[in-house]
């Protein structure tokens, strides 16, 4: 079964809206990322070269630290996990939030909370999405 989760579009001043998460990956705009990536507050999309989230370590967390947001959200893949706080001590002393979730939900929540204007980076594990989208 392929699952396709519809998200509402909200715009930015920051860049193109998610629209679409799917098996294959997230649709931006014109773009499709099928690998994981991260969006710093000015809409900076990068690559991010992890593909499951016990691959996180704390060199991740210093790079979502320079961009320095007022939080990050995670995107942890297709179930909610959250990471030690030995992980996300750059966050921790640098006074940035962690917000972490499903991908799914991760998207979600980055189109409502990127059009308030606040400095967020968004950071999505990109993993078979092939799960039923709106349940996670």
């Amino acid at each position: 079964m392929n699952s396709i989760l519809e998200i509402e579009i909200v715009t930015s001043n920051k860049g193109d809206p998610i629209t679409t998460l799917d098996q294959n990956g997230v649709v931006m705009g014109d773009q499709h990322y099928d690998s994981s990536f991260i969006i710093s507050p000015m809409g900076e999309i990068s690559q991010w070269a992890l593909d499951k989230f016990e691959d996180l370590t704390i060199e991740d967390f210093r790079r979502f630290e320079s961009h320095n947001p007022e939080f990050v959200i995670l995107g942890t893949g297709r179930t909610h996990c959250f990471p030690t706080p030995d992980l996300y001590r750059p966050l921790i002393e640098s006074n940035i939030g962690l917000e972490c979730m499903s991908t799914a939900a991760a998207c979600r929540t980055y189109n409502l909370i990127s059009n308030d204007g606040r400095d967020i980076t968004l950071a999505v594990i990109i993993q078979d999405q092939s799960q039923d989208l709106n349940e996670a």
